[in-house]
């Protein structure tokens, strides 16, 4: 799973904690919020994206900060992007003779596929 729809994911499995532990019913927070009944049931299940508007009216609406929405919210960068930072790190404290050397084997792989 993508970490975006991880994020999506977590921001809906606390709106509905924060609005069960309220007493509130999915009409209850809609009305609060002014949105749609569907609508809250589609983020808490993590099929619609919501804009920050909308996550600040229904922050609002449950009595907590914005903030608290993004709590236990953990961002994974794509695995490319890890690939990019294992090999970054490799070249920390390098010379940049040595750094001319990983590049010219770097390309010469690379050509080769």
């Amino acid at each position: 799973m993508g970490s975006k729809k991880r994020i999506y994911k977590m921001i809906g499995k606390r709106i509905r904690e924060e609005r069960k532990r309220k007493g509130l019913t999915q009409e209850d927070l809609a009305f609060k919020a002014g949105v749609s009944v569907n609508f809250i049931g589609q983020i808490e299940r993590a099929t619609k994206k919501p804009s920050i508007d909308t996550l600040e009216k229904i922050s609002s609406a449950l009595g907590i900060e914005l903030k608290n929405l993004f709590e236990d919210v953990e961002y994974s960068p794509p695995e490319e992007d890890l690939m990019t930072k294992k090999i970054i790190n490799l070249l920390r404290g390098r010379s940049i003779s040595e750094k001319k050397i990983i590049y010219q084997i770097a390309r010469f792989i690379i050509k080769k596929k």
